[in-house]
């Protein structure tokens, strides 16, 4: 049988909720930095362009 207590598997449930929410927000950092990315490439892009200004 499992020997566990109701405090241990709290924990075991808390550990897991927060393991799944920093994955999620690191994914939506990640695709911000890609927008940012992307962004910053268009930018270089105008600014760089010769005989433009």
């Amino acid at each position: 049988m499992l020997d566990a207590s109701i405090v241990e598997l709290l924990t075991l449930a808390v550990a897991l909720y927060g393991a799944a929410g920093v994955h999620r927000l690191q994914r939506r950092f990640d695709e911000l930095a890609g927008k940012v990315n992307t962004l910053e490439q268009g930018h270089h892009a105008h600014v760089n362009a010769p005989g433009l200004h």
